[in-house]
């Protein structure tokens, strides 16, 4: 029997640490370009991550 191939990429994560949950926003390519810019060069989908859960943390702080 041969032994197993290692399997390529990132191992899984353990569960109820995946991120599965989305959420989609339209915007127009000048609110993009915005987003685009505020975020320096990380990735918008990233950047609006931390902005987003910091801002309900935030929220969610202030009113309880």
């Amino acid at each position: 029997m041969e032994p197993q191939k290692k399997r390529m990429g990132r191992p899984p994560l353990p569960t109820g640490q995946a991120k599965d949950a989305r959420i989609m926003v339209r915007l127009t390519p000048q609110e993009l370009a915005l987003l685009e810019a505020a975020a320096g060069g990380r990735p918008v989908s990233s950047w609006a991550h931390d902005i987003l859960v910091a801002a309900a943390r935030h929220v969610t702080h202030a009113n309880g």
